[in-house]
């Protein structure tokens, strides 16, 4: 019997197919995430469909000899899996060998069922910063897409989260999975890189954390500061220095780096002895030497002017 229904002049009808979801073939590399889906969400869902029945439909494509290939819908797919297998949960037993999985069928390729993946997830707010950089990576290598049109397909306001994105994935493999596992914000994990990888890992450490166990981005930026303020200021073996004057050398904040470009190009000179007094200056930039040093270096240049020189310009 036809169904009717009221909806204006320009309904189009769609069909289903309710098929055994062992039929349907999985391509794991059109997955829109970097880790598959936790078992209890597959238990939970598998659970949902036993009591409440499959609500969305999955998606599908049809591909050699008019066979089912997933597009989208793979934790749904993997838990109609495991109803009709049967598990335990909580001392119940769930089983329904008969189970048929709602499809519905589109013609596209790889890159539009991968595409389609992508959107699906993004509209539910399902993955993570580090899912959505490794699809954007994907898109880009195997795909060919720009940037622009990577920040389109996400609804970004323009590519600067995109630009983001690509760089969070120059981290190792731990920080990427504690920022997937929310343990790590994504502006944090990309303060680390500003500093040596060998001292990533330490500078979590050292970083404060919320009642919930979730690093502080505030407190990693504190710490990435407090390290290359402690580098900066690294004693040097040099004979210009004394134990004394390393340990009362202060930390200098980070605009010294900027003086220095003006510093190096004096030190460049031909004039030897103000080419020696720019190094020291330099050293005593970066915390390497301390004040007293700096007054001898200052004195041997005082000690170079011409006795016939002006009383003033030797007080200057």
């Amino acid at each position: 019997m036809a169904l009717k229904i009221v909806a204006g002049d320009d309904v189009k009808r769609g069909d289903f197919f309710f098929v055994d979801p062992f039929q349907i073939s999985v391509k794991e590399d059109l997955r829109g995430r970097c880790k598959p889906i936790a078992q209890e969400a597959i238990v939970a869902m598998a659970i949902s469909f036993h009591e409440n029945g499959q609500i969305q439909p999955v998606q599908c494509r049809r591909v050699e000899g008019n066979k089912l290939q997933l597009n989208l819908g793979f934790t749904r797919t993997n838990a109609a899996r495991l109803l009709r297998d049967g598990f335990e949960c909580d001392g119940e037993n769930y089983h329904d060998p008969d189970f048929k999985l709602k499809v519905a069928v589109v013609d596209c390729n790889d890159q539009q069922a991968f595409i389609n993946n992508i959107v699906e997830n993004a509209q539910r707010n399902e993955t993570s910063d580090v899912d959505d950089a490794i699809n954007q990576e994907r898109l880009r290598d195997r795909y060919g897409n720009s940037d622009a049109e990577i920040a389109r397909l996400y609804g970004y306001p323009n590519q600067n989260k995109v630009g983001r994105l690509r760089k969070l994935l120059q981290l190792d493999q731990k920080i990427l999975d504690m920022v997937h596992d929310g343990q790590l914000p994504t502006q944090a994990a990309l303060e680390l890189l500003d500093v040596p990888a060998v001292h990533r890992e330490q500078i979590i450490a050292e970083a404060e954390t919320t009642a919930a166990g979730k690093v502080k981005a505030t407190s990693v930026r504190s710490v990435v500061r407090d390290h290359h303020l402690n580098d900066d200021n690294k004693p040097e073996d040099s004979g210009d220095t004394t134990t004394a004057e390393t340990e009362s050398t202060k930390k200098r904040p980070r605009t010294m780096r900027e003086i220095r470009k003006w510093l190096e190009a004096w030190a460049d000179g031909e004039d030897a002895d103000l080419a020696s007094f720019a190094k020291s200056l330099l050293k005593f930039a970066e915390g390497k030497i301390g004040e007293a040093a700096m007054d001898r270096a200052m004195a041997r240049i005082l000690h170079a002017i011409p006795a016939n020189e002006p009383e003033e310009s030797e007080a200057a």
